[in-house]
């Protein structure tokens, strides 16, 4: 009760943020990772500004993560990269200056959120 959010350590993955500025439609995007291995940079109840952009869920050694995509396929990577889309961040955003109320940038980007 009185929770509106929840402790990064309590979840082992990271999901789709759906709060962008229109209505997600995923079968439009059968490409866009929807569910991965957690986002390192939410590791424990802080934000990891000394983490690389492109570093990999620590929940394998940090040498990659599994990631399942809207057209229900899952994938390996070494990398939190679907194309040139990083899974870990809103296009455009700046990843050390991240605040709490970020929404993807557009329809079919992924931004894979504790």
């Amino acid at each position: 009760a009185g929770r509106t959010d929840w402790k990064p350590e309590e979840s082992s993955y990271s999901y789709q943020n759906q709060f962008g500025s229109k209505p997600l439609r995923i079968d439009s995007h059968p490409s866009l990772a929807v569910l991965a291995d957690k986002n390192p940079m939410f590791a424990g109840p802080i934000y990891h500004r000394d983490l690389l952009p492109d570093s990999p869920s620590e929940l394998h050694n940090r040498i990659g993560q599994n990631v399942l995509t809207a057209d229900g396929t899952v994938r390996w990577t070494t990398e939190p990269l679907m194309g040139d889309d990083n899974i870990w961040f809103r296009d455009g955003l700046d990843p050390f200056e991240l605040e709490g109320n970020e929404t993807p940038a557009r329809p079919g980007d992924a931004f894979l959120v504790p």
